[in-house]
């Protein structure tokens, strides 16, 4: 092997840290990272390489900086998946070698669902269903009465905390033990996140509303008889 001019010794790869998450939605999110110190040669590429399982590497999908040398950077990363779990490293190069930084991760946020479809069942119950709005299938959903502020339950009751669920769970839910003829309205959620681990709540879904059914009257009277037992006489 021949070695041709000199090779500095105290020269070596950069010194990156990865910074947490700066803000990200449905599609996008801010990352970077913090070149703390150039390792005795000019920084000429830094970044962030993302993907969506763990141990990134600098072969994975990457956004360049644009910027040298040390200091704190950040880069916008957009067309992401809505509701996805990724993971990311901070990069810096020189002519040495390259750096990466502590692997983070985070998630894409949820869209906020469409308004549900609601219809009359029975004179005691409606049926929801939840309209996702482009949510991966591991979106989890809370469903509200909003007149009475309540949740619906997975036994589908009416209860004060909100029961999360996917779409696949919640179904055609039928709402039970409701009042006769009357006017329920509906709304619903989303969060990000899967496997019952609490994420960021979306605002609330549009609204559907439908009247429980009205109870199908008992026979009339005639003269203190029912009318299927007045006998009629013909002359």
């Amino acid at each position: 092997l021949a070695v041709f001019g000199t090779v500095d010794p105290s020269v070596t790869a950069p010194s990156v840290t990865t910074l947490s998450p700066r803000s990200s939605n449905t599609t996008s999110a801010v990352l970077g990272g913090n070149v703390t110190a150039d390792g005795g040669a000019t920084v000429t590429n830094r970044g962030v390489c993302y993907k969506t399982s763990a141990t990134v590497t600098i072969g994975d999908n990457k956004t360049a900086d644009g910027s040298t040398g040390t200091g704190a950077y950040s880069n916008t990363i957009s067309s992401l998946s809505v509701n996805t779990h990724y993971y990311f490293v901070a990069y810096a190069q020189n002519s040495v070698g390259t750096t990466l930084g502590t692997e983070l991760d985070f998630w894409t946020l949820a869209n906020v669902p469409s308004a549900p479809t609601v219809a009359a069942v029975s004179s005691s119950s409606v049926s929801v269903d939840v309209n996702v709005n482009g949510n991966p299938s591991g979106t989890e959903f809370a469903i509200q009465e909003t007149t009475s502020g309540n949740y619906v339950q997975s036994d589908g009751t009416l209860g004060a905390s909100a029961v999360w669920a996917t779409d696949a769970t919640w179904g055609t839910k039928s709402v039970t033990g409701l009042s006769v003829n009357q006017q329920y309205t509906f709304q619903v959620k989303a969060r990000n996140g899967t496997g019952g681990t609490p994420g960021t709540e979306t605002s609330v879904s549009g609204t559907d509303s439908k009247y429980t059914l009205a109870n199908v009257p008992s026979a009339p009277t005639v003269g203190g008889a029912t009318a299927s037992s007045v006998l009629v006489v013909r002359r």
